[in-house]
């Protein structure tokens, strides 16, 4: 399961370079070459993440709700960053979200 945590953390961060490099040129990805081959890409390793469902929501600070949450910020995440008309306020309250919490999972999984 570390590997998937650190893996979605490298993503997150390239998602997050992504989102600024889009913003500051105001010109979006196109949605076919970009945006679908990356979705299923994040799909792929939220998939794996996934299967360690059941460990995750047993710890103390998550549940199946807050793990389902996480999912989802995650696959918004990786299709908003190719947008340059995505609010930066809600990008950035998804992105902490998601930080904190696979920051969360790597420190359990180090346990």
């Amino acid at each position: 399961m570390e590997k998937v945590v650190k893996e979605l953390l490298k993503e997150l961060q390239y998602i997050e370079t992504h989102y600024n490099e889009v913003k500051t040129k105001s010109e979006d990805f196109d949605f076919y070459q970009k945006v679908v081959p990356y979705a299923h890409y994040i799909d792929g390793i939220l998939n794996e993440l996934i299967q360690h469902k059941d460990d995750i929501i047993q710890l103390a600070y998550m549940n199946e709700r807050k793990f389902d949450l996480l999912v989802n910020n995650i696959k918004e995440l990786s299709v908003d960053c190719h947008f340059h008309r995505t609010s930066r306020k809600l990008f950035t309250e998804k992105f902490k979200a998601v930080n904190y919490d696979l920051n969360y999972l790597l420190e359990y999984t180090k346990e």
